[in-house]
């Protein structure tokens, strides 16, 4: 009764308009608006992310002026519900590029990395140990290094084609590992679409919600039920007076002004011993009202324990704090993820395994297409294998063994898949890891770093930081859900739907590249972001430099062991409560991402989500939880209008002193 319809299917002769040449030009002109105006809208006007998350709140935007605005424009040639999925899906799987999911650190790896080992001396036996072709220069003082940081001069001696050419050789080569990856990611999602999707029928809440907006109307109806609702309507005031209200008072005219209290701050509340041990996320929060109407429709076990496994966590380590421990909570939770990733990794083996055995035999008797599935089976099976040996291969060119290539390839799999499983099932906008690949990685090798070389730290380190550095606009979790609501496309269209998506990834891929390297030298990517142009590449040299040392933490080996099997019995004992007990409030997806940035930012707002519906629930039954619905919606309506109207400010007007409103975490 907690859980969204799971499937949202319409007869045949409802969804007949879908992969049309005009839903392809429309989506052909959304991914070039994500390609284009992102990067310049991030880094050179320091806006709101134009992404930012797994359901943007610009896309949400765009529906509505295709819903609201250009559809009851066009009356009897209006755009259908199929073909506006087209259109949405391919802006949708195109988002993960131009930002936060590769373009926001790709470069500045390659470059700032080997600039700033101009003053960091440590850094360049790691710099020179690279192949040359991967990088634009090895040279801390060339200009294209220089300019690249620095942007060019008014008396710069070269071009932006210069440019261009001096950076063919290491794109060409990084893209063949990055085309690869990708393309492994969404063969992959092929493969498991029907296991997730039919078989754990999984929610996937950051589907459904786009797919209920871009409903078909009534007959006799411009604009479908759902946003003819008032209820919808009065949520959607109500979160954009507030957004409005609260952005205004940056400006100086009205400085003066009380604001509305989104926020609480019991700091000092917790200034005393043990209490001040706590982690800032529980001593002050923000609520943020797309979070709260996601949450709404997502199952009450899950959003429960996400925001209880969060407390609990904290809640202990102050108990520990004042029993005389010197444990680090930051540390703990670092060691107890890769047992709760590994164990995670067990138990969904064991929950596939029959699906695992259907494509393989599928695979190698070369079944046909079944109708509800975008490709053949063995189509993507190949087409994965494939696509992990490019990946790998460059790996193995670069100077890893092929073995460790795999391993790295198989890592970053692994991580991405438990990302989308998270996305899939609790419907956050934004989900991180405690841990990522890479960690992972130094586990495995911290009895000897020295077994790989310097070059062969540096090549893994690189190579996982341009994929797995901030999942907020992760591939796998994008491509998942534009499966998901692809199967509203009728079946002899489905192949069409998937070259649509791969030539929209491609040709996002080429523009927004060619975007970001051009403002970068325009601009300067040192005036982008402090952390993506600076923080980010030193942290990945001294985080390679450190793996290739031996262990010299102060916490000792077996401690570390210990962390780990804790983290391994928690998810197991988690997970084992679900299948005990058919009732139990606890589900394990929530311990993969504990204690993260994204469960800082958001617990306090899932609690909120949590609340409301329980209560709606538990007093007013299915039928009012049916009643309230359209309220949900129209928090993250409210809060889509408020994001693109203060986008548009800091774009036209601009910010006072150059502060910013964000109303999603940065």
């Amino acid at each position: 009764m907690s859980k969204m319809p799971q499937s949202l299917n319409l007869p045949a002769d409802k969804i007949a308009y879908s992969v049309t040449w005009r839903s392809s030009l429309l989506g052909i002109g959304l991914t070039l608006l994500v390609a284009i105006f992102t990067p310049f809208n991030d880094y050179v006007v320091h806006n709101t992310y134009f992404i930012g998350n797994n359901l943007p709140m610009s896309a949400i935007f765009c529906i509505l002026l295709l819903s609201l605005v250009v559809n009851p424009l066009l009356g009897p040639r209006r755009f259908r519900r199929g073909e506006m999925i087209v259109a949405f899906s391919m802006m949708l799987i195109a988002s993960a590029l131009p930002s936060s999911g590769l373009y926001r650190y790709l470069y500045s790896i390659l470059a700032d990395s080997v600039y700033q080992a101009g003053q960091n001396s440590s850094f360049i036996p790691f710099i020179h140990a690279l192949p040359s072709w991967m990088l634009a220069s090895k040279n801390p003082h060339s200009w294209v290094l220089r300019d690249f940081y620095l942007g060019f001069s008014d008396h710069s001696r070269h071009s932006y084609w210069d440019a261009l050419q001096a950076w063919a050789l290491p794109v060409v080569t990084w893209a063949c590992f990055l085309l690869g990856m990708f393309g492994a990611i969404i063969f992959f999602c092929l493969i498991m679409r029907k296991q997730w999707v039919q078989r754990e029928r999984l929610p996937y809440p950051l589907a459904t919600i786009p797919l209920e907006l871009l409903a078909d109307p009534e007959p006799g109806r411009r604009i479908n039920a759902l946003w003819r609702s008032p209820l919808l309507w009065i949520a959607a005031a109500i979160t954009f007076c507030i957004d409005l209200y609260n952005g205004s008072l940056l400006f100086p005219m009205f400085h003066n002004l009380p604001p509305i209290p989104t926020t609480y701050n019991l700091s000092k509340d917790f200034s005393q011993f043990p209490w001040n041990s706590i982690v800032g996320a529980i001593q002050r929060n923000s609520i943020y009202f797309s979070v709260v109407g996601v949450t709404f429709f997502i199952p009450l076990e899950i959003s429960f324990s996400i925001w209880f496994f969060f407390l609990a966590y904290n809640f202990g380590y102050v108990f520990l704090v004042d029993s005389g421990s010197n444990a680090n909570i930051y540390t703990m939770i670092t060691w107890q993820s890769p047992g709760m990733y590994a164990a995670y990794f067990i138990i969904t083996l064991w929950v596939v395994r029959r699906h695992i055995r259907d494509v393989f035999i599928s695979t190698i008797r070369f079944l046909p297409r079944e109708p509800d599935e975008f490709l053949p089976y063995w189509v993507s099976t190949w087409g994965f294998l494939l696509c992990v040996a490019i990946a790998t291969a460059f790996l193995a060119f670069a100077g890893l063994n092929w073995w460790c290539g795999l391993l790295v390839v198989d890592l970053l799999l692994f991580y991405c898949m438990m990302l989308t499983r998270v996305i899939a099932e609790a419907g956050l906008l934004m989900v991180d890891f405690s841990s990522g690949p890479f960690h992972a990685l130094q586990l495995l090798f911290s009895s000897n770093p020295s077994a790989l070389s310097i070059r062969q730290w540096m090549v893994a380190r690189l190579s996982m930081a341009n994929l797995w550095t901030d999942q907020r606009e992760n591939l796998m979790p994008f491509a998942s859900d534009v499966l998901r609501m692809g199967s509203e496309v009728q079946p002899h269209r489905k192949v069409r739907y998937v070259t649509l998506l791969l030539g929209s990834l491609v040709l996002c891929f080429v523009v927004a590249g060619t975007v970001n390297m051009l403002l970068s030298y325009k601009y300067g990517a040192s005036t982008f972001n402090g952390y993506s142009a600076v923080g980010f590449p030193y942290n990945t040299v001294e985080s390679a430099i450190h793996a290739a040392q031996p262990n010299t933490a102060s916490t000792s080996p077996l401690t570390h062991l210990l962390y780990v099997i804790e983290g391994a019995v928690a998810m197991t004992a988690v997970a084992g409560s679900r299948l005990l007990f058919a009732d139990s409030p606890f589900h394990p997806i929530a311990l993969l991402f504990l204690n993260s940035y994204a469960m800082d930012v958001f617990w306090f707002s899932v609690f909120i989500g949590w609340l409301l519906k329980a209560v709606i629930l538990r007093w007013g039954g299915v039928e009012l939880y049916k009643k309230a619905r359209p309220f949900f919606f129209g928090l993250i309506i409210g809060e889509s209008i408020a994001y693109v109207f203060w986008m548009f400010i800091g774009f036209f007007v601009g910010w006072p002193s150059g502060v910013q409103f964000w109303l999603l975490p940065g």
